[in-house]
């Protein structure tokens, strides 16, 4: 038996979307996780978004899932919240087994992003959320050059100054942060190509691009975040010249099932006009004709097994196509917070009902 479904070039791909194999796959993975992420403890919490937020796309997180599955999952959530005064933000998991200890555990932007994100796709009340320890925490995050750390003395780049803006825009308050030096630290990212790197004075990305033009988006609440026509012109270029197909991630690199999402999530950041760019058959095409398993999920490109962000990212990517999303059956996707549309109207209507009477 093959481990792919290759299609023929003029088959229709909606028979080969194996929804219930998906749909197990995550099951899988959050029931109990195979030993080749042992290494990746430290961001469990971002492999638990993973997997909910693709049951959430597929439409099967509340029907394939117990309620007391559900509410294990929201307590393990809350174990990672950092108590106290000096608190505030998430780690990555209670792997320690010991209680959050903010001098000794502080708050991840990256792990933070991932819990509120996670806490919303299982409709938690939200009201054990420290929201003012999240914003001191992003607030202490940001160097004097506008970019954002990880954690307490970690790495600062484009990829955390997205998760920082993310977290403001769904808590609905940017108090503390210099948005404007923010902005200047994105901007210095970009490169000659048009792309943005990761850091100043390295290569433009997909992923560090998506999450540039996305908080570029987010500080200007505008869908046009670039405004010298040529920036976007180049941008433009070069992040359609990434479609082989599917997507590579950088210029004479292979396909990768991932920047099937961070390439056309970029290009959703410029605007509608510029999604539509995209030749979405030919992306779905090399999804779900070359990158889905015999048992479910999808891989980063032939022959690799899957994983559960190339997993998302594919589904994010299909989701982000109103014809694919359609045939597929897939929920929309709001690309800026990167989660499923209900679940952002829902966190939207908790979050910022009575914002200023909140703790």
């Amino acid at each position: 038996m093959s481990d792919r479904f290759p299609a023929p070039p003029e088959a229709d791909l909606s028979p080969l979307f194996t929804r219930e194999r998906h749909i197990s796959y995550c099951l899988r993975n959050l029931r109990s996780l195979p030993q080749p992420y042992e290494s990746a403890d430290c961001s469990r919490m971002t492999l638990a978004y993973f997997a909910l937020s693709a049951l959430s796309l597929l439409g099967a997180l509340e029907e394939r899932t117990t309620k007391e599955e559900r509410e294990a999952w929201r307590e393990w959530v809350w174990a990672c919240q950092i108590p106290g005064s000096e608190g505030g933000g998430f780690r990555s998991s209670p792997f320690m087994g010991t209680p959050a200890d903010p001098a000794l555990d502080p708050c991840h932007l990256a792990m933070t992003y991932s819990a509120l994100q996670v806490l919303a796709l299982l409709r938690d009340p939200l009201d054990r959320l420290d929201r003012r320890g999240i914003l001191r925490c992003v607030r202490e995050r940001q160097r004097p050059n506008g970019s954002f750390e990880s954690t307490r003395g970690a790495e600062a780049d484009v990829r955390m100054c997205y998760c920082a803006a993310a977290i403001c825009s769904m808590l609905g308050d940017w108090e503390g942060v210099d948005r404007e030096r923010l902005r200047s630290y994105v901007e210095s990212c970009r490169t000659y190509e048009g792309g943005y790197a990761q850091s100043p004075n390295q290569e433009a990305q997909g992923g560090t691009t998506y999450c540039a033009l996305t908080t570029l988006s987010l500080l200007s609440a505008s869908p046009a975040p670039l405004s010298s026509p040529f920036d976007r012109s180049s941008t433009l270029r070069w992040l359609l010249q990434r479609q082989l197909g599917g997507f590579q991630g950088r210029t004479n690199k292979v396909e990768d099932s991932c920047y099937s999402f961070w390439v056309t999530g970029a290009l959703a950041a410029l605007g509608p006009d510029a999604l539509d760019l995209v030749d979405q058959e030919a992306n779905a095409r090399w999804l779900v004709g070359k990158c889905q398993f015999v048992a479910g999920g999808f891989v980063k490109f032939p022959p690799e097994y899957p994983d559960v962000l190339h997993n998302y990212m594919s589904l994010a990517a299909l989701a982000l196509s109103k014809e694919n999303k359609e045939r597929f059956g897939l929920k929309e996707l709001d690309p800026s917070w990167n989660l499923d549309v209900d679940t952002r109207r829902w966190l939207e209507d908790w979050l910022w009902r009575g914002v200023e009477s909140r703790p």
